[in-house]
């Protein structure tokens, strides 16, 4: 899961916050720390451990100079409700909460409008009315007999063009050269070209629409 660049601080909220008020600059700085640590984790937690906090505070010996004492920036982060060993600064956690929410629910309606675009591309207005693409006919239709020539002439505008010897396309009731079948593809959407790509004979050079 991506990791949410950057954190919600609130002036007034650090200014008017009763903790921080009684807190050294060592230990203000200290809780900046712990929170960007804790912020910069997949579930926004720290490890239950003073040994860990004490590095990742920067405060080294002093995180545990405080004995008996309550601990200022010790006591702003509480026990995981269900990790144990973890633990969160309950603000924090809120906000990380809230912001994970709102990020399912963008990605559901994302998912949900890809779907409603995808059944409006299905079936594209072009397809009602663009000539159908069938299979190839032989290469060797020109070199049949004489009258099957002739014949095949007088059906197929193609044989005997410039283009003889290419393969045509079947397009209803008549045959189309390469360049024609190049001019129909180009008007596809890509992803419906490559499927009739796919059926197409191969020419000495590819399509490029």
């Amino acid at each position: 899961m991506n990791r949410p660049p950057a954190w919600q601080c609130y002036a007034k909220d650090i200014l008017s916050s009763k903790a921080i008020a009684v807190m050294t600059l060592a230990e203000v700085g200290a809780y900046f720390l712990l929170l960007n640590h804790c912020w910069d984790t997949d579930d926004c937690t720290l490890p239950n451990d003073d040994r860990e906090l004490a590095i990742l505070s920067r405060m080294g010996e002093a995180w545990h100079s405080y004995g008996s004492a309550i601990h200022p920036v010790r006591k702003c982060f509480m026990a995981h409700p269900s990790k144990p060993g973890r633990l969160i600064n309950e603000r924090m956690y809120a906000e990380w909460k809230k912001l994970k929410a709102f990020q399912a629910e963008k990605s559901k309606a994302g998912q949900k409008g890809a779907k409603s675009r995808w059944k409006e591309t299905k079936s594209p207005s072009w397809h009602s009315h663009a000539p159908a693409i069938g299979l190839p006919l032989a290469k060797g239709m020109a070199n049949d007999s004489s009258s099957s020539s002739s014949s095949s002439s007088r059906e197929n505008p193609s044989v005997g063009s410039p283009y003889e010897g290419e393969p045509v396309l079947r397009q209803g009731e008549r045959t189309i050269g390469r360049k024609e079948a190049e001019r129909i593809l180009s008007e596809m959407p890509s992803h419906l070209r490559h499927l009739v790509e796919d059926k197409l004979p191969d020419f000495e050079e590819p399509f490029s629409p």
